[in-house]
């Protein structure tokens, strides 16, 4: 008998449950900007696509090269993502499928024997460490997940129908302010992005919404996901039918655990990425649409680099009565007085506790008034609540330099060590590793160190003088 061998159509299929959608929308853009073609479910099953969701995806599991499922015990439990890595399971190769337990939980591997021989497993929810995972199971070279980083925070509030909201624009500018014509629709403001390289703008509009989509959708909660997909499915058509756009994309964005509704579609040189949030307004307690539309001017690739970007800036989203607090406190912090920045933290996480920037903002305040034992619980409490790798190993990073300034030089390495865990590319802990290194007299090590520094920031002077002298000095030896 003759075998011939299955032409793969896609390089990895990512299967997940609906409450992981965004780890599995970043795996996704970051695939694709890395010049893979991943199967993912927002970018393929469209609009139009809806009656042949099950068909799509049985295609797609069946067509790939790898699969990547991000699992736990709701994931096992539910009865779409078990005939998805059923399948896969059954097409790809022994060793083709990477499993990301988010956390590692006992019913995946119990209902899924065969995850156990068949899988290359890794339990992380850190973005950088999960490609890195990818990387060296599959020999591929990825990107890494933009971020606007040494900018300050940079807020902007404003009003929603007389009720303050805050937004973090780090790294936008404020263009303008967008009127309206529209009796039920307030314009809001403009925005532009800082790198000059892309042309990327966003807008807010927002209005009172009292349609039964918005209603449905202010009780829809992280339950089934073809529930879910339905429900933002039908508002979608009704709420695109005259755009005349070329749909790319419907995505779910989880924001206090409601569904909110996104769209990525592409019309004359833009692509656009609108986002229909539903709100309860908190005095008049009717649903509120807040709209966001970011225009961006390159290539689809380019584009998905930006998403979590543009993400980040719709979550940032807070209303006042707790934003205000928070507003004040950094804007305190920012005129470098430190004990009012810390009382208005306080007050802050005396409703949000787990408020990870807050504890964090409080432990720079502590580590600015030399109260270093403080700044370090405050680092540590951050580090147990953040979720976000880059943000994570500056205050790994930060650490270290209250463990320095105190002589503690092992514990500052240690602290150093976990910054570049969590951020391979973070200049300044390799550059005060190595600098600690020589101070130790593991020069070698030190040298290492500073050498990837250098390459990293070739204009860090400190690094470089750093350097000179440990060449130096192991020379002599």
């Amino acid at each position: 008998m003759l075998f011939t061998k299955q032409i793969k159509t896609y390089d990895i299929f990512i299967s997940y449950k609906s409450q992981d959608v965004e780890l599995a929308r970043k795996l996704a853009d970051i695939l694709i900007v890395s010049g893979k073609k991943p199967w993912f479910a927002e970018y393929e099953i469209l609009l139009s696509k809806r009656n042949k969701f099950q068909e799509a995806i049985d295609y797609g599991a069946q067509h790939s090269t790898y699969g990547l499922a991000i699992t736990n015990d709701p994931y096992a439990e539910s009865p779409y993502c078990s005939r998805e890595i059923d399948l896969l399971l059954k097409y790809c190769h022994p060793g083709n499928i990477l499993e990301i337990q988010l956390p590692r939980e006992d019913l995946p591997h119990k209902k899924f024997t065969q995850l156990s021989t068949k899988a290359k497993s890794l339990e992380s929810r850190e973005i950088n460490e999960i490609l890195n995972f990818i990387e060296k199971e599959t020999a591929w070279e990825l990107q890494r997940e933009l971020y606007v980083t040494n900018l300050k925070d940079n807020l902007y509030y404003d009003q929603l129908y007389n009720y303050p909201y805050c937004l973090n624009v780090k790294g936008w500018q404020l263009s303008g302010y967008n009127p309206t014509q529209h009796p039920y629709v307030v314009g809001g403001p403009e925005f532009t992005f800082y790198n000059k390289l892309s042309n990327i703008k966003f807008n807010v509009f927002y209005g009172f919404y009292n349609q039964p989509e918005a209603v449905k959708r202010l009780k829809l909660r992280q339950t089934d996901d073809r529930e879910i997909y339905d429900t933002i499915i039908k508002f979608a058509n009704n709420y695109l039918k005259e755009t005349h756009a070329e749909v790319k994309g419907v995505h779910l964005l989880f924001i206090e655990n409601y569904s909110q509704f996104v769209v990525s579609y592409h019309r004359g040189n833009y692509w656009i990425r609108r986002y229909s949030i539903v709100i309860e307004h908190p005095i008049l307690k009717n649903p509120v649409e807040i709209v966001f539309t970011f225009g961006i001017t390159d290539s689809f690739k380019n584009y998905c680099h930006y998403a979590s970007v543009l993400d980040n800036v719709v979550k940032s989203m807070i209303f006042l009565e707790q934003g205000e607090l928070f507003y004040y406190a950094v804007e305190a912090y920012n005129n470098n007085d430190m004990k009012k920045a810390i009382s208005k933290f306080k007050t802050f996480l005396g409703i949000y506790p787990d408020h990870t920037y807050s504890l964090y903002k409080m432990g720079l305040c502590y580590d600015k008034l030399k109260e270093f034992n403080q700044a370090i619980e405050m680092y540590d409490k951050s580090i147990s609540t953040s979720s976000d790798s880059i943000l994570t190993s500056e205050i790994f990073y930060n650490r270290g330099v209250a463990f320095e300034k105190q002589g503690l030089l092992d514990e500052a390495i240690s602290s150093y060590e976990e910054s570049i865990k969590y951020n391979s590319k973070f200049e300044r802990a390799y550059s005060n590793r190595g600098a600690l290194f020589c101070r130790k007299g593991h020069l070698r090590q030190g040298i290492q160190d500073l050498e990837i520094a250098l390459a990293l920031d070739p204009n860090d002077m400190i690094a470089r003088k750093n350097l000179t002298i440990a060449r130096g000095e192991l020379g002599n030896k």
